[in-house]
């Protein structure tokens, strides 16, 4: 796991916080297609990315790897749930960028709602 511990730093998250709320405004006003589906789910990936680093900031956390967060997740919020929810995407995101695999809209259509909810509860623990 490559998390350090470092000073809190409001100003950085606050500054990724912003950051997730426009990505996730942006990614709003698109319609899912077969095609741009992936795409969309990554989005979504990146905005959780940008909430957890905005949280670990605030609490004085240096997370360095996606992989991470998975541990995080379920220590810091005591959620194997959405640890599981994180990691899931993750392995997805990862198959997108890395391998070009396929994902069928159904699933990102799911993902949407299980990423949205997993952003809403960070925040409400910013």
């Amino acid at each position: 796991m490559k998390i350090r511990k470092v000073k809190p730093n409001i100003e950085r998250s606050n500054s990724l916080l912003k950051t997730s709320e426009k990505t996730l405004n942006f990614i709003k006003g698109h319609r899912i297609t077969t095609e741009n589906a992936g795409i969309i789910l990554g989005n979504y990936y990146e905005s959780l990315i940008e909430m957890l680093h905005s949280y670990s900031f605030k609490k004085g956390f240096n997370i360095q790897d996606h992989l991470s967060f998975t541990e995080f997740i379920s220590k810091e919020f005591n959620s194997k749930e959405y640890s599981k929810i994180f990691d899931k995407y993750r392995k997805l995101r990862n198959g997108l960028i890395y391998y070009g695999k396929e994902i069928h809209k159904e699933i990102v259509l799911k993902g949407i709602e299980e990423i949205k909810e997993l952003i809403e509860f960070i925040k409400n623990k910013l």
